[in-house]
C-alpha cells in the first residue's frame, strides 16, 4: 500500500509543479522551457502530457477522463488510508496490482499458515 501511495504522491507532486512553472510561464515571471511548452500543447490538445504519462499509470484516455480517473484513483486509495482496509478492490485503479495480488497471498498464507 506503501508504495501505491509513494507513487500517486510523486504523479500528483509533478503535476502540480509543472502547472505551476507553466502558469508562471505565461504570466512572464519565469521563462518558458521546453517541458512548460510541451505541457501547454499537450493542455490544448487534450493529451496527458508525456512528462505526466512518464511516472504516471498506463493509460490511453484523452487527458478530461484521464484526470477524472486520476481524482477516482486518489479518492479511492484516500478513503482506503482514512477508513482502513476495503472489502472490496479496485484492482486497476492501483499502479502495480500484481505487487497487490503478490502481497494478500503473502498475508493469506501467513494468516493460514499455508
Amino acid at each position: 500500500m506503501d508504495h501505491e501511495i509513494d507513487k500517486y504522491n510523486k504523479l500528483l507532486v509533478n503535476i502540480k509543479s509543472s502547472l505551476e512553472n507553466l502558469k508562471l510561464g505565461i504570466q512572464g515571471t519565469i521563462s518558458m522551457s521546453a517541458l512548460s511548452d510541451e505541457l501547454l500543447v499537450a493542455l490544448f490538445l487534450n493529451k496527458v502530457p508525456r512528462q505526466w504519462e512518464l511516472i504516471g499509470y498506463s493509460s490511453t484516455k484523452p487527458l478530461s477522463t484521464w484526470y477524472n480517473d486520476l481524482k477516482a484513483r486518489v479518492e479511492y486509495i484516500s478513503n482506503w488510508v482514512v477508513s482502513g482496509h476495503p472489502y472490496v478492490h479496485w484492482i486497476s485503479g492501483l499502479f502495480y496490482p500484481k505487487g497487490f495480488i503478490t502481497g494478500v497471498l503473502q498475508n493469506h498464507a501467513r494468516e493460514t499458515k499455508i
